[in-house]
């Protein structure tokens, strides 16, 4: 839960930060502050999104070692998010459906 809280967190940000760039872009697009201010925002966002992907796959490994099964993004591999879906998918491996422990792996 810890790396999709931070996840998420940061696609919120990333939201934020393009839309505020969009924003500069289109209505002081001929300053030369603005062009710095929108090559810093990118490279801030470039920094994030890697970030962001760094969750991803930490999420998955957490969820992978707490439930004992080969979780990851690939499909059939990830757990699908509504109810019907999410109990067969926990039934074909085996697994109690929302009976994950609430600690993460270290």
């Amino acid at each position: 839960m810890k790396f999709m809280w931070k996840r998420r967190q940061d696609c919120k940000l990333l939201a934020v930060l393009a839309s505020l760039m969009f924003i500069a872009a289109v209505l002081y697009i001929h300053k030369p502050l603005t062009w710095a201010l929108l090559l810093i925002g990118l490279g801030v966002s470039v920094v994030i999104a890697i970030r962001t992907r760094g969750y991803g796959r930490k999420m998955y490994e957490a969820a992978s070692a707490t439930l004992g099964v080969e979780v990851s993004r690939s499909k059939g591999q990830s757990p699908p998010a509504q109810s019907p879906a999410y109990e067969q998918w926990c039934a074909a491996r085996g697994l109690t459906p929302y009976s994950a422990s609430i600690r993460l792996p270290k």
